[in-house]
């Protein structure tokens, strides 16, 4: 059997509490973000250090 849950309406998906966290709407579902892994983002800092100067 499937079930439906009902759909977040954007006013709902933001009074959800905050937490530790963040999550995104898609079609009508809070879907936990993922957090970035550390190589990413240390190559994003490095190439945003290198592009400034």
């Amino acid at each position: 059997m499937i079930k439906l849950t009902p759909k977040l309406s954007k006013e709902e998906f933001l009074a959800l509490p905050d937490n530790d966290r963040t999550y995104e709407l898609i079609e009508g579902e809070a879907v936990a973000k993922m957090a970035p892994k550390l190589n990413p983002s240390l190559l994003t800092g490095i190439l945003y250090t290198f592009l400034r100067n």
